[in-house]
Parts: structure tokens; sequence; C-alpha cells
């Protein structure tokens, strides 16, 4: 796999930008949100999403077609990202991570301009 860059370090800083989106508040203001996990990343593509960057580690990778999917997505043209295990680690926002995670434009209700209210 060509073109495809390593990062090695907890602090760099596409893994710091990576952590803070799981604060809602990010997610907001960045209008990007994290995708976790081999089915979840392969239902969003064979649904014709697309995504701004991949990251995988395929020392984590759970399932046996996780590299399969990585070389699909990189030859479309997504950004790809190779990951040491603690790198991806931090990233993760799983327990047992499985190698895959990608950043997604954030679709849906802008919950900010809301007029729902709290209930009791």
């Amino acid at each position: 796999m060509e073109n495809i860059q390593l990062i090695e370090s907890t602090q760099n800083p596409r893994v710091k930008n990576a952590v803070k989106l799981r604060k809602a508040k990010i997610r907001q203001e960045t209008q990007t949100t994290l995708v976790e996990g081999y089915r979840e990343i392969l239902r969003a593509t064979e649904s014709g999403w697309r995504f701004n960057e991949l990251y995988f580690c395929p020392e984590l990778y759970l399932d046996l077609h996780a590299g399969e999917l990585v070389e699909q997505l990189r030859q479309s043209g997504l950004p790809v990202f190779q990951c040491a295990e603690a790198a991806f680690r931090k990233m993760s926002y799983r327990d047992t991570p499985d190698g895959l995670l990608a950043l997604s434009p954030l679709v849906g209700k802008n919950w900010t301009n809301s007029t729902c209210r709290k209930t009791r």
C-alpha cells in the first residue's frame, strides 16, 4: 500500500484532534464525528457514505477483510493513516478496538438551535 502515512506518536496532532471529537461541542464546531469499527465503516461505505479520513491499525484487526476495506477506501482517494497500536488505542472510544476508525462529516439535526425542552 503506497501513499499511507504512519502515525506512531500519541502526541500526533491528528490523534489529539480525534480524541477531542469525543466532546459534543467539538463535534458541533467541526461538523465532524468518529465512526469506529469494521462493520460500521463497511455498512456506511456500501450505502455510499463518504469519509474525511481513515485510520487503521493492523495489529488490532478482528475481521479478516479489514485490510481489503482499507485498500478499497485508499484506492477511492480517501486519505489513509496507519497507526501504531498505542496511537490507535488513544483515538479509539472502544474497550476492544478492531483497528478501524474514520472521521466523518456530522449529519443530523443541529441541536444547538433546537426548540426541544428538557423533560422532568
